[in-house]
C-alpha cells in the first residue's frame, strides 16, 4: 500500500469517527444533563410555581379558603416540576461534571482529529508537497484545521 492509499484510508475513518461523534453529540443534546427534571427543578423558581394557581378560583393550583378562613399554600398543578435545586442532594455535583455522552464525543472528536491530521500529513509526503495543491486536498486540511 502507497501513502496516497494509506492517506485516503485514514480519511475515511475520519470521516466515520466524526460521525459517531455528531451521534454522540446529539445524544447528549437530546439525554444530556439539560433534559433530566434535576436541572429542570433549576429552572423553575418556587415563587413561580406558587404565583402559578393565583386568579384560578377552583383549580388545583388555587389558594382554596376553609371554613375559619386561613388560606392553604397553593397545589402546583399535576407533573409540575417541584422544590428547588438546593432541595436535590445530586444535582450540585452533576453540575459541575459533563455528561457520559458529551465525553464520549470530545473523546470521539480529538480520535478523528488525530486520525485526520495523520490523513492529511501522509498526503503531503504522498505528493511530496504542501497538501493543498489540488481542490481535495485544500478541502481536507482546511477541514482539518477547522476541527482543530
Amino acid at each position: 500500500m502507497n501513502l496516497a492509499q494509506l492517506s485516503d484510508y485514514l480519511l475515511i475513518t475520519a470521516v466515520v469517527i466524526y460521525s459517531l461523534a455528531m451521534l454522540a453529540y446529539a445524544g447528549d443534546f437530546a439525554y444530556g444533563r439539560y433534559g433530566n427534571a434535576a436541572s429542570a427543578k433549576a429552572q423553575v423558581p418556587r415563587k413561580a410555581l406558587e404565583l402559578a394557581g393565583v386568579g384560578t378560583h377552583g383549580s388545583a393550583g388555587s389558594a382554596e379558603v376553609d371554613g375559619a378562613g386561613a388560606h392553604e399554600p397553593p397545589v402546583a398543578p399535576a407533573g409540575a416540576v417541584t422544590g428547588t435545586a438546593d432541595s436535590d442532594t445530586g444535582s450540585a455535583a452533576r453540575d459541575g461534571r459533563l455528561s457520559l455522552l458529551l465525553r464520549g464525543a470530545v473523546g470521539l472528536t480529538l480520535l478523528g482529529l488525530a486520525v485526520h491530521l495523520a490523513g492529511v500529513i501522509t498526503r503531503g509526503l504522498a505528493a511530496h508537497r504542501a497538501p493543498w495543491g489540488d481542490m481535495y486536498e485544500f478541502v481536507t486540511a482546511l477541514s482539518c484545521v477547522t476541527v482543530m
